[in-house]
């Protein structure tokens, strides 16, 4: 694989990162680029976490993430994980979350307007 390509899953990979979730479609892009056939267990775990966001994951498996993905890239990743959990660290920060409002329950029609 040429240095071009590379850094073209490089920066794929930590915009999925910096989105916040894991993009098995970015995952599989970046694997076709590599002409790497996704086989295996950790790609199947990958593929289970689709676009689960890293803050609603238990903290320990969010930070196993860029290890898993250099197992499906099979060591091509070289020095990635580490960037990559940088990166997954960085999203697992929440300042002060709002508390979220109850939910008010409301027949259909009435949000509708058709009843009060």
């Amino acid at each position: 694989m040429d240095n071009r390509t590379e850094t073209i899953i490089s920066l794929k990979l930590r915009d999925m990162m910096l989105k916040g979730w894991i993009s098995i479609c970015d995952v599989d892009a970046c694997l076709k680029l590599a002409n790497i056939v996704p086989i295996g267990q950790t790609y199947k775990e990958l593929r289970a976490l689709h676009c689960v966001n890293f803050t609603d994951m238990p903290r320990e498996l969010a930070l196993q993430i860029p290890d898993m993905l250099a197992d499906v890239f099979d060591g091509l990743l070289v020095g990635q994980p580490a960037q990559l959990e940088r990166e997954i660290s960085r999203s697992l920060v929440v300042v002060n979350p709002a508390p979220k409002a109850p939910m008010v329950r409301q027949s259909f029609l009435r949000r509708l307007g058709v009843i009060r």
